[in-house]
């Protein structure tokens, strides 16, 4: 039984946690970049055969009936039917498949079609961008095929990689994949806030080669490129270059996909070697810049367009939502790939060929740098070379060679890139991003460079040499692995060697942290599954236990969080008042930005004065606490959500889009203090605070203490009316979004916070090094990072691999480095030991005249002024000789006296101990034992029987002592001991207790310093302080010191030490020492750090949520089987959490390891190792124990609800929806409940449209339009085809419902200009939004699409073009009168030449609007614009109206000219007969308009007019509005 259940193949996780499931294929992949990032090319074999389900309705009878016709071999067809009693028909084995009638209610599996969806996947699955929803599309051959862009999140690459594909079955299930999992949505990841997709590879390099200044295009290539784009509109903008022939930019059509409201500055990749140009208007185009959707300057490479924060994908998915920046991401792709094939791009060999001199020069660095290194091997040689703090010479000069090495292999590096310029095609994709880096570059063309094995040099393993091509002992650069040839030079056989060696760790390294991070994910994962966002906005688990009062502490969602400048922080008080105090007791206060009735109001108003003082008093609070509490480090950029200042910027735009009346009205800042203050009140993290609820109030004002911060800064009335110059209409603007953003902002009920956190962990863990050890500073302390680390910390491992104390000091000694090294000295344990050189034991009976002749000259003069208490009669005769290490007792700042009086303090009266004085050439101390008082009579008497030269009387010590006294212990008086033997049991028991004494006084007296602190390196660090009285954060330089080695509460109690900043990397000690608070607290330092140290960024609310499921019991719950089996989980949970083999998890807990055998479980029990005997009994002992003591499990967890295959209680099943069938039910037919769309109400906007579903317009069942309809209720059915006749004729169709919308404010998220938006994505050359048809929300099935906010409460029908021509076709206005409507100040009056030459303008006859009639002439003329408004729009209405102006007055010419020749010619033949004049006067008046033209365009100037001017007066004023 327990075979059958344990392991990952076992029945829990192999069966019940992990399925095998149907409708799902696998193939190997391939890139595609003509495919949308949401579709993914699905080979026809496998649509043929995955099916899904497609119900039998009035409204698809037709089309189903079609696909069981073809059946199961032809696509589109049909597998199954299946019947209502659940029995199938499988129609492989039906011959007459048209006989088969359909019965409405019945399923049809029908094969996968186009735009079905589906769920893609790639194993391993390390966070929740691993499987992703997208559209299928069915194509030829038998891979799977999908966008470039979205390879990242799978980290998926095309050399023979397999991806998974499941198929959705329900319409529930489609819903859900649609408006959650579908790409598009999936493009910002909340685990580092920023996208996880973006441009790459050769789309990537060719979008930065075509925004280049120097790409130009002529109208022909434009053409082809923009036919790549589903949505462009028809109209190209006006050429960059106008003669000699029109050219476009590419940066033109490049900023025809973006929206309008995107406005960014960024520097492009090569900003860093140009930062001599200018801000704004670089000489190089390092400088993206985009206003208003127009992209003015900069090449657009992977800072722009990869997947950073902040990029131009981040901020469109932001403000324009997911399917824009689909759109974006998609069209970019096809139009820059277009233009690369017309361009062309290629790499070859001599790309990567230096000329000569750059040979020479890289040669010429090379030298210099391996004789430096000979050098420095000198030095060493000969004791010189200085050595680095806490390192041995050796070490020091294996660190120095190796840097310098580096350091030669980067400068030739320098060299070699140097010698190629822009035009070289590898250096170009460095540049894009899209392949490549510097060291690429210089690996191939300048040195490949030192190899390092362990984070070393090449070790010697051939008898003292790496190879045996090399003499011993050589240190060399060549001979410890520097590989000084290029790749494109060839290496050597020797440096093949090392260069395979140091390629190899690497590949090891990979191999082993798989394993390793993988374990890690699934334990992380297992152990916070349970985590989720409450409907109350607490985090709480299956137990129901509240992990957090807000997520995240903040209750946002990391989606939204940006990557912000908190500008409170950037300014000192003198600035804070100048910017936002209202001194208004000033003369010169509100001058320019006030209106003086405003101003005398606020003078003379106690409350006005009063409300704005309030005000800054708000500020200036909150500028104390965010600096002085929150993040008193002085880091300005945080992760907070709402851009602001994006939001103000688009607030200024649309003041200059605004009427000029509204233009002067502006709030009173008593207004703005009052909106923003009610602004505030709103925006409410936790919607349901009782009244009275202090703590409730308290965890709402701590969660917003940032973001009010921001956003009061952001809106305070000074700035706004002094700095912004607001209108009213765009503050209120601002106000709305800047709620609607916080709105969005808020973070889902139901939401798995738990895993989520875990994947935001787990997944970079697998990009780290397995082996990391980082030198703090030049010290040798390592510290142990990568993998390692991180298990340590989620293992709550009880000794650590490298325990350290960060300590700061107090007051201002880390000013002072002796001061700091006296406090060094102090930290560092010292034992008797590490100052000792060496011990010697001597037989030496008079302690005043030694044996030992060193001593002889020091202990004569000690003994001739002996102290008091000195008693040379009770010393023994054997001595223990110390001598210390001068050095090393200098370096420790101890003297010999201390050292002496700390062993006569140990021992008191049982130990002599005598010193030199520290100036002695030799510092020893001597050691004795002291005997008892009748020890002394004996020596006395042996002492006057010896200054007379007689032996002692055998009868005189026996009458002393006793006879057995005598010969047992003080017979070694006498006599000189012989040679040492250890196998002696009759030794001298003095001479053992003194060797034994000597072995333990070494190693367990401590002279100075405290215990477990090993050594203790100094580093300098930057310390930041916040001075309140400035309101400055200054940074000074300050020592700190490192340890090695942990005491924490006995350095806390030093004076010397500032125990508010002392840190521990011992996370159980903390716990111990101060508490679980601050345990928490130091988890999160150290598990940032791990993370931080190779450059990934996850957000704080996936870390503090890991760190609150192991410390919110009040103890460190370990991330392992042990600390979740201690929850209170139910038992199915605890037994899917299973170990890996006992072998691993013996080595984890450094225990034996086991010996392997065939069976873990008898190897355990081989070994008798009580922990893996519990392992492998764990699973079957938690449901025997369940079992036998009546447990519950109360089926909350996710792993149980898996292992039942239930819908686990987690985002959308974490509610139920429940239909009140009673509220459709029609009394009239006996309370029968209805379908909603039987009663819709007809909403098309005039009675036009609704004629056409009306029975006084056209007849209802024609088959034209209601097999027009049907298309339309296919539920869930792509693009259905219907022959005229299949149709039914007695088929009853539902009335369809319309919305109207007046304007663009009922149906844009975030309207602008009211543009006029195609499918609710890209503005058209329209400008006012139709009707719209809509289908109500309780329309069965999937009517449509959605509106482009995923606002999913209105479903818009597909309409196709073409139908009902009549219905959706409209003139509307275009853009240009749009403007000129906007920029009208007036009416002018026409001149009378203006209105003759209008006059002499023929009527036009519109069969399509591509051209301006005298009716739009005269309206453009009629109009009165501002001559002193400089802006781009006016200018341009202005230059239009001139055109419009000279054409007119130039027609009186035409006109008068042809008469003038009519008439002239008329009185010319006046003597020939009328026929001759009637046939010679139409030509020569016909000739006489085209010179009269000519002379009106001299006269008014047009022949001397701007192709761009005679462009803009020729521009449509209205154009056809297609839906």
């Amino acid at each position: 039984m327990r075979e059958r259940l344990k392991s990952k193949e076992g029945r829990l996780r192999g069966t019940l946690m992990g399925k095998r499931v149907d409708f799902c294929a696998r193939s190997v992949i391939g890139g595609d970049p003509n495919l949308d990032t949401e579709q993914v090319g699905v080979p026809r074999s496998v649509a043929l055969n995955l099916t899904f389900p497609e119900r039998v309705t009035p409204l698809n009878a037709n089309w189903l009936k079609e696909l069981v016709v073809n059946g199961p071999t032809t696509w589109p067809g049909a597998r199954y039917i299946i019947r209502d009693d659940g029995t199938r028909i499988d129609l492989r084995y039906i011959g007459d498949r048209k006989a088969i009638e359909l019965q409405f209610g019945w399923r049809v599996e029908r094969h996968m079609l186009d735009g079905d969806y589906v769920i893609f996947n790639r194993q391993p699955s390390l966070h929740k961008m691993s499987m992703m929803g997208h559209r299928a599309k069915v194509m030829p051959f038998s891979t799977l095929r999908f966008n470039l862009a979205v390879t990242s999140p799978y980290n998926a690459d095309f050399d023979g990689d397999e991806m998974n594909l499941h198929l959705a079955q329900s319409q529930e299930t489609r819903a859900e994949i649609k408006h959650m999992m579908l790409n598009p949505r999936q493009v910002v990841s909340p685990q580092g806030n920023k996208p996880v997709m973006g441009v790459v590879q050769d789309s990537l390099l060719a979008t930065a080669k075509y925004t280049k200044r120097d790409t130009y295009m002529e109208k022909d290539l434009c053409m082809n490129i923009l036919m790549w784009l589903p949505v462009w509109d028809g109209q190209l903008p006006i050429p960059a270059i106008l003669k000699p022939k029109m050219l476009w930019t590419g940066k033109q059509i490049l900023s025809m996909l973006l929206p309008k409201t995107l406005s960014m500055k960024r520097d492009a990749a090569i900003a860093s070697k140009n930062k001599k140009d200018e801000m704004d208007f670089a000489a190089s185009d390092c400088r993206v810049l985009i206003v208003n959707g127009e992209l003015l300057s900069g090449i657009v490479c992977k800072k722009t367009i990869g997947s950073s924060g902040g990029s131009l994908l981040h901020l469109v998915w932001l403000d324009s939502g997911p399917e824009w920046c689909r759109n974006v991401l998609s069209y970019i792709q096809k139009m820059v790939n277009q233009w690369l094939t017309h361009n062309g791009f290629s790499c070859g060999v001599a790309d990567i060929i230096a000329n000569d001199q750059t040979l020479l020069s890289v040669e010429k660095t090379l030298k210099q740098a391996k004789k430096e290194v000979r050098a420095l091997l000198a030095d060493a040689q000969r004791g010189r070379l200085e050595t680095q703090p806490g390192k041995t010479m050796y070490q020091s000069f294996e660190a120095k060679a190796n840097q310098r090495l580096n350091s030669a292999r980067e400068d030739a590096g320098n060299i070699g890139a140097s010698s190629l310029d822009e035009r070289n095609n590898i250096i170009s994709m460095v540049n894009a991003g899209s392949k490549g880096s510097p060291l690429n570059i210089a690996q191939i063309v300048a040195c490949v460079g030192q190899q390092n094995v362990e984070g070393a040099r090449i070790r010697y393993g051939f008898n003292e040499r790496t190879l045996p091509h090399f003499t011993k002992d050589d240190y060399g650069a060549e001979a410890r692995g520097f590989v000084e040839n290029s790749y494109l030079a060839g290496l050597t056989p020797q440096e093949v060697w090392m260069h395979a060696m140091g390629g190899r760790e690497g590949v090891i390294d990979t191999a082993c942290k798989t394993s390793e991070t993988g374990y890690i994910q699934r334990r992380l994962v297992k152990s916070m599954e349970t985590l989720k966002v409450a409907y109350d906005g607490t985090s709480r688990n299956a137990c129901n236990d509240i992990i957090q009062f807000l997520y995240g502490e903040d209750g946002m969602d990391g989606l939204w969080i940006e990557d912000q400048t908190l500008d409170i922080m950037t300014y000192d008080n003198r600035k804070l008042e100048n910017t936002f105090q209202h001194k208004y007791t000033d003369a010169d206060y509100g001058l320019g930005w006030l209106p003086t009735e405003v101003l005398e109001d606020i003078k003379g108003s106690f409350e006005h004065q009063q409300l704005l003082d309030k005000e800054w008093d708000h500020l200036k609070l909150i500028k104390h606490r965010i600096c002085s509490e929150v993040y008193p480090d002085g880091e300005t950029k945080q992760h907070i959500p709402i851009n602001i200042s994006r939001l103000l910027d688009r607030a200024r735009n649309r003041i200059t889009d605004e009427d000029g009346s509204e233009k002067q009205e502006r709030y009173t800042p008593m207004e703005i203090v009052t909106k923003v203050e009610e602004l505030m009140k709103q925006l409410e993290v936790t919607r349901a605070i009782a009244e009275g609820d202090t703590i409730g109030r308290e965890v709402e004002d701590n969660a917003k203490i940032v973001l009010n911060a921001h956003l009061r800064c952001a809106l305070a009335s000074r700035k706004i009316l002094e700095k912004e110059k607001l209108s009213k209409q765009s503050f209120d603007w601002l106000v709305g979004e800047v709620k609607q953003k916080f709105m969005k902002s808020l973070v889902h009920p139901g939401e798995v916070i738990g895993t989520l956190a875990a994947q935001s962990v787990g997944e970079p863990a697998t990009q780290m090094t397995l082996n990391t050890f980082h030198f703090a500073g030049v010290g040798a302390k390592n510290v142990t990072l990568g993998v390692p680390r991180l298990k340590e910390l989620i293992n709550v491992a009880k000794k650590v691999k490298t325990p350290s104390l960060a300590v700061y000091l107090s007051g201002d000694l880390g000013q002072n480095q002796e001061r700091a090294k006296d406090v060094q000295s102090m930290l560092e344990h010292t034992t008797l030991e590490k100052v000792t050189s060496f011990t010697q034991i001597f037989w030496d009976p008079d302690p005043e005249n030694t044996l030992v002749e060193e001593d002889q000259e020091w202990v004569s003069l000690y003994y001739e002024l002996p102290d008091e208490d000195e008693n040379p009669a009770r010393c023994g005769p054997w001595l223990l000789r110390i001598q210390l290490s001068n050095k090393v007792m200098t370096d420790k700042k101890l003297t010999v006296r201390e050292v002496g009086e700390r062993i006569l303090g140990d021992f008191q009266n049982d130990l002599d101990c005598i010193f030199t004085d520290d100036n002695a050439e030799e510092l020893v101390l001597r050691i004795r034992l002291l005997k008892a008082e009748a020890c002394h009579a004996c020596h006395d008497l042996f002492l006057r029987h010896r200054s007379t030269m007689e032996p002692v009387p055998n009868s005189e010590l026996e009458y002393l002592f006793g006879v057995s006294a005598y010969r047992q212990g003080c017979a070694s008086v006498t006599e000189a001991p012989g040679p040492y033997d250890p196998r002696d049991d009759t030794e001298d028991k003095n001479f053992k207790f003194l060797r034994t004494i000597e072995s333990n006084i070494l190693k367990e007296m401590t002279l100075k310093g405290i215990e477990g602190i090993k050594k203790v390196f100094m580093r300098e660090d930057k310390v930041t302080k916040y001075d309140e009285r400035t309101g400055k954060f200054e940074r000074s330089q300050e020592w700190v010191l490192d340890t090695d080695g942990v005491n924490m509460e006995e350095v806390m109690q030093l004076e010397e030490v500032d125990f508010k900043r002392l840190q521990s990397n011992d996370i159980v000690e903390i716990l111990n020492v101060l508490g679980i608070e601050a345990t928490r607290k130091a988890l999160l330092f150290h598990v940032r750090m791990v993370i931080s140290f190779d450059g990934s960024y996850v957000n704080y609310r996936h870390l503090g949520t890991m760190c609150d499921v192991m410390t919110n019991r009040g103890h460190l719950m370990a991330i392992t089987r042990h600390g979740v089996n201690r929850t209170n989980m139910g038992p199915l949970m605890k037994a899917s959490v299973d170990s890996e083999t006992a072998v691993a998890v013996a080595h984890d807990r450094e225990e034996a390891v086991l010996p392997q055998t065939d069976s873990t479980y008898q190897g355990c029990q081989t070994a008798k190792n009580r922990a893996c005997v519990e392992i492998c009994h764990n699973k079957v002992e938690i449901l025997m124990d369940a079992a036998i003591y009546h447990e519950t499990d109360h089926m909350r967890s996710v792993s149980e609800n898996i292992i039942f295959g239930q819908l686990v209680p987690i985002g959308t099943g974490s509610f139920d929806v429940h239909m009140d069938d009673m509220k459709t039910a029609d009394p009239e037919m006996n309370h029968q409940s209805l379908c909603s769309l039987d009663h819709a109400t007809d909403a098309w906007a005039g009675k036009n449209f609704a004629a056409w579903f009306t029975d006084e317009g056209t007849d209802r069942n024609t088959n034209s339009l209601d097999q027009k309809l049907r298309q339309y209720y296919a539920v869930n059915t792509p693009e259905p085809h219907l022959e005229e006749d299949e149709f039914e004729d007695n088929v009853q169709l539902p009335e369809l419902p319309l919305t109207v919308f007046e304007n663009a404010d009922d149906y844009a998220e975030t309207p602008q200009e009211n543009e006029a938006m195609i499918d609710g994505l890209f503005p058209t050359t329209g400008g006012k939004l139709r009707a719209c048809p809509q289908v109500s929300p309780d329309s069965p099935g999937d009517l449509g699409e959605g509106d482009a906010s995923g606002n999913n409460t209105l479903w818009r029908v597909p309409f196709h073009a073409g139908d009902f021509a009549v219905v959706v076709r409209e003139v509307v206005p275009s853009d240009i009168t749009i403007v000129e409507e906007k920029k009208t100040i007036g009416k002018r009056k026409l001149m009378p030449w203006e209105s003759t030459g209008l006059l002499g303008m023929a009527p036009m006859i519109h069969l399509h609007y591509s051209k301006l009639d005298k009716g739009d002439k005269r309206k453009i003329l009629s109009r009165k614009f501002d001559p002193d408004d400089v802006s781009e729009a006016n200018q341009i209405c202005i230059r239009r109206q001139e055109s419009v102006r000279k054409e007119v007055v130039a027609t009186n010419f035409m006109w008068d000219t042809a008469l003038g020749m009519a008439g002239l010619t008329w009185w010319s033949f006046r003597r020939y007969n009328y026929q001759s004049r009637l046939v010679a006067l139409p030509f020569i008046f016909y000739g006489g308009t085209f010179v009269g033209r000519v002379i009106g365009d001299i006269v008014t100037g047009r022949n001397a007019e701007f192709s761009r001017d005679r462009f803009l007066g020729q521009l449509p004023a209205k154009v056809y509005y297609n839906n």
